[in-house]
């Protein structure tokens, strides 16, 4: 499994047939991801930025984080 901007790294290299398929067999909300990435410039920040992050709470331990993360 990718991170969605690495996947729209790979899928910018490849023909238009083949990543017609493989956005037809990803999920909604993953294709939904790789077509908002996709709509920004290929240099641009939006073409490298990554959708994912982890949100801690201020109380969380450390050791907690680090299971979240995990």
């Amino acid at each position: 499994e990718l991170y969605v901007d690495d996947a729209v790294d790979l899928i910018e290299e490849m023909p238009a047939n083949v990543v017609k398929r493989i956005l037809r067999q990803a999920d909604p909300e993953t294709r939904k991801e790789i077509n908002e990435i996709l709509k920004y410039p290929e240099d641009s920040a939006g073409s490298i930025m990554t959708t994912e992050f982890v949100y801690m709470k201020r109380n969380q331990t450390v050791k907690e984080c680090l299971e979240k993360i995990r």
